[in-house]
Parts: structure tokens; sequence; C-alpha cells
């Protein structure tokens, strides 16, 4: 205890008492014996003892941010914003990072003149008075820019409390004084429109409407919008941020609602997580959808999250989360379906015609060389002739997304079958498909699962919206034309 209040007052002398150390002959040579001991103290064990040292940094560091920029010094506070840090470091670093930025926004003020003068040299021999510690404006800046990713790493913290304190006393006071360009934390402040608690998503909420008025209010060309460039990294941060929150259960601020992740394969995503996401994607859509250029944008640029996906472990499962969020998006008139349906029509226009022909390529090619290799075990020679069809039917789809079966000329059936089930087994040999072979397998199926999506969605809403193939022609002629 003794051993914390002692480094609380070392750290409240240096970050006060700056204008007499500025003075002293030696005057770096206290702040550097003073960050070496807390240094050793950051790693002691006794939790007490090295919140209080982190504290201190936090206040020595104020008064001398250019150590911030220290390789050694960096790294230590990385490791205080890292995920892996305790709850209570990761709060004092933020509040440490909160103080500053006061600190800096106060030495700046027009009105706010300071007796701690530091005088700096420039070309000529000159000199440039500049107020101590935080006041510098550029190193603010350039410290801010430094630190910007680790502080937006933990707005989607799994503790609630470190939540709140990087947006509330970080991101609205960076936002604020105009430190960074406010496009960079649009996909962190999209993603805790889906917080559970309400304060956090209220705030990030309030800051994009800020942006967003920002952007109606200025040209195009100099601000360009937010919601197009970045929305479908904020939707995949607010689908990523509700897997996490819904694995660590004691954070959900309502323990009645039972949290699912969207998209997942136990049962239906209408449960705690998904919820706030619809209740959060809704609010942003609410913000543009009175202009008509900023919806459709809107809406496009989740439907491109369909078109060429890449593998990953969870890219279906966030597929059915776009899905679902597009699905029950607030509509209030029948032009915004309408255009979503162009939109989903546009993606499968250019994509189905040769995702088909890959597939039909791919199968042909393994159904030739599964046939050579069962006429080669049995000492038959004879080779199949090339338009053999690969299976009894031919799979059709109309526009709605509907499957028949269309039968072409059927051999008998108990041979079919034998040489299917054959044929079959003989692709899942992992041995007999190369690894390009198996990539382009796994890439043309994630892509026609994203299409199956896509037909999925378009049949709900023409059943929903009550909309036919004649109202989605006038939409597609329409659009056609403003397009062209």
């Amino acid at each position: 205890m003794q051993v914390g209040r002692c480094l609380f007052c070392v750290g409240l002398l240096i970050r006060y008492g700056n204008s007499l150390l500025t003075s002293c002959n030696d005057k770096n040579v206290y702040v550097t014996s003073s960050l070496s001991m807390l240094k050793k103290y950051l790693l002691v064990e006794d939790f007490f003892v090295k919140v209080r040292a982190l504290q201190a940094l936090g206040f020595v560091l104020i008064a001398r941010p250019e150590y911030m920029l220290e390789k050694d010094i960096g790294k230590m506070l990385e490791a205080t914003f890292s995920s892996s840090s305790d709850a209570h470091l990761k709060m004092q670093a933020l509040q440490n990072m909160y103080e500053y930025l006061l600190d800096a926004e106060s030495q700046r003020g027009p009105d706010k003149t300071s007796n701690d003068v530091v005088n700096y040299s420039v070309e000529g021999g000159q000199s440039l008075p500049v107020a101590a510690g935080a006041g510098d404006a550029n190193i603010c800046g350039g410290i801010v820019q430094l630190y910007w990713d680790n502080i937006l790493a933990r707005c989607l913290d799994v503790n609630e409390h470190v939540r709140q304190s990087a947006l509330k006393n970080c991101v609205e006071v960076v936002l604020r004084q105009g430190l960074v360009h406010p496009i960079t934390c649009v996909p962190y402040l999209i993603a805790l429109e889906t917080d559970p608690q309400e304060l956090n998503s209220k705030l990030a909420h309030q800051l994009l409407m800020n942006m967003n008025e920002k952007d109606a209010s200025l040209n195009a060309s100099m601000y360009p919008a937010f919601f197009e460039s970045r929305l479908g990294d904020g939707l995949q941060m607010s689908f990523l941020f509700i897997q996490s929150t819904s694995i660590c259960s004691p954070g959900n601020s309502n323990p009645k609602v039972q949290t699912k992740v969207p998209g997942n394969m136990e049962g239906k995503s209408d449960g705690g997580g998904f919820a706030y996401a619809r209740l959060g994607v809704s609010r942003i859509y609410k913000l543009i959808r009175a202009n008509r250029v900023s919806r459709n944008k809107f809406m496009s640029s989740i439907v491109r999250k369909f078109d060429n996906p890449r593998w990953n472990h969870s890219v279906i499962p966030f597929l059915m989360y776009c899905t679902e969020i597009l699905a029950l998006l607030p509509f209030t008139s029948p032009d915004e379906p309408l255009y979503l349906i162009y939109a989903i029509n546009r993606v499968i226009q250019v994509r189905a015609g040769t995702l088909e022909a890959n597939m039909k390529a791919i199968s042909l090619c393994f159904s030739h060389r599964d046939i050579h290799k069962i006429h080669h075990e049995n000492g038959i020679v004879e080779q199949e002739p090339a338009s053999q069809p690969v299976s009894n039917y031919t799979t059709l789809m109309d526009v709605n997304g509907a499957a028949k079966l269309d039968p072409a000329g059927q051999p008998h059936a108990d041979h079919a079958t034998s040489m299917n089930s054959k044929t079959h087994m003989t692709c899942l040999d992992s041995c007999d498909i190369s690894k390009d072979d198996l990539q382009k397998v796994q890439a043309d199926g994630l892509a026609a699962m994203a299409l199956q999506l896509l037909l999925k969605l378009k049949r709900r809403l023409k059943i929903v919206y009550g909309l036919n193939d004649a109202r989605c022609l006038v939409m597609l002629i329409s659009c056609s034309y403003y397009t062209s």
C-alpha cells in the first residue's frame, strides 16, 4: 500500500513540477530515473502496485509526452492495451490516454496560457516557445495515431467497462479534437451499434449521426461517404463482436435473454445477440433512408459481400448474418426491397453462368477420370464418349430460385445408381484430387452457397412485400437507365 502511494506521489510531482525540472541543469536525469523505476514496478507480481505504477507512468508521460514515442515505452503501453491484459490495467491505460488528451486540449486553447515554456531550436539558430508537455498539437496527433489501433481494439473488448472507457474517454475526445480521420473508426462504431450496453450503442450512434451530418454538408470529393466505403468492414466487426460477447456470457447485461451467434448450426439466430445487431443496423439504415442514393449504396455494399467470397471458418455464418440483416431492414416504401432485389439479380447474373460452367467442367473431369480408373481396374480398354452425361438428371433453376429436375436420357436405374455411388466414393478419395482441384471445388461450392442465400432472400422479399416479376422488371429497367 505504501509503495503504491509513493509511486502515485512521484508521478504527481513530475506532472505538476515539470516547470521546476525544466529549469534544472539535470532536467532529464530525474525523469529518466523515475521512468526506470516505474518500469521495474510494472513487472512486479503485486497487482495493486502494478496499477499504481501504470497510473504514475501516465502522469509522467503527460509532462513528457515525447517519451511515448520511444520504442520501450511503446511496447509497455501496447502490452497494457492488449486483449490478454487485465481489465483494470486496460482501464488505467485508457484513463491515462484520456487525461493526456484533456491536458493537451486545455493547453492548446486560445485563452489558455502556461508558464511552462520549452524552447525548441530550429534552423537558423532561432527557437520557438512551445508549451511544455502535451501542448504541442503535432506531437499529440502523432501519439494518438501511434496508439489509435490499440484504442479502437478496446472499443470491442469483451469487458463492457473497458468498451465504455475506450469509446467515451478516448474515441469521442479524439474525434472532437480532430486528431485522426473519422473514417478510421467508422467500422468500430458500426459494430458498437450492436452493443448490448445501451450507453455504448447510443454514444456510437450519436457519433455516427455527427459524421453523417458532416458528410451531408461537405462536398463528396472532400469527405467520401463513410457508409459506402466502410459498412462491409463494420458488419464483419459486428459479427465478430457478437460472437465474442456471446461466448463471454457474464458480460451480457440481460441474463434473461439467451444470446446466440448469428448463423450458428444449433438453431435459429434470433437470440439476444442478433436482436441487438438487428436494432443497431436498423438505426444506421434509418439515418440514410431519406436519401435514395445513400440507401441504395448501403444495400449494395452488403450484397457485394456475397460476390466472390473467400473461404475461412466463419464465412458461411457471416453470410447468413448478412442475409438476416438484409431481410429485416425497416423498409417503408416498395422501392427499397425492389432495389435490393435488383442488386441481388446483378450478382446472380454475373456469377451464376460462370459458376455453373465451372462446376459442370469439374464434374465432367472427375467423372471421366473415375470411369477410366474403374475400366482399368476391371481390365476393360473401351472408353466412354465425351458426350456422356454426368448424371441421370440435369438440375435447372428458375428465376425465383426453385430447383427442378429435368430427365435427360435415362439408362438403367440400378446401373446408374451403382456408377454414381462408385464415382462419388472415388471423388472423396483425397489421394485422387490435387490440391489445386480441391481449392477450385471449395471456391465454387462457397460461391454456390452464397448465391443460394441470395436466392432465398430474394424469394422472401417477394413474398413479404407482394412483389411480382413484372414490378422487378420495371425496377431493372429503371436502374439500368440511371446507371447507363
